[in-house]
């Protein structure tokens, strides 16, 4: 007795084609655009930065907080100016020792 399940739905062609027959050309990876530099300053041997992203009308600003270069934190903004002020009160977080930077966040 064969128990094998097959499957009902049609076997793909082996090219992926769009709705009118044209091959669909592989998309390209998308490369982020680099966000406007606030500030960057340097404790305990660690480099932290802000950026500002801007993402269209309906989704306002974006405020990033960076470790050595990758996303620690972001945050979204209706108006810039949101953001520069929360950018620059985690500013004053790191610089007076409030904020986390070695160990807290998985260094060894």
């Amino acid at each position: 007795m064969d128990l094998a399940v097959r499957s009902k739905a049609p076997q793909r062609a082996e090219a992926s084609t769009r709705h009118n027959g044209t091959p669909a050309l592989p998309r390209q990876a998308r490369v982020p655009k680099p966000g406007e530099p606030l500030w960057s300053l340097r404790r305990e041997h660690v480099t932290w930065s802000a950026e500002l992203r801007f993402h269209g009308e309906s989704c306002g600003w974006e405020a990033q907080i960076l470790r050595e270069g990758e996303l620690v934190l972001g945050r979204r903004f209706p108006l810039r100016a949101q953001a520069v002020q929360f950018a620059d009160e985690i500013k004053g977080e790191i610089a007076s020792d409030r904020w986390p930077v070695a160990n807290d966040f998985g260094d060894r």
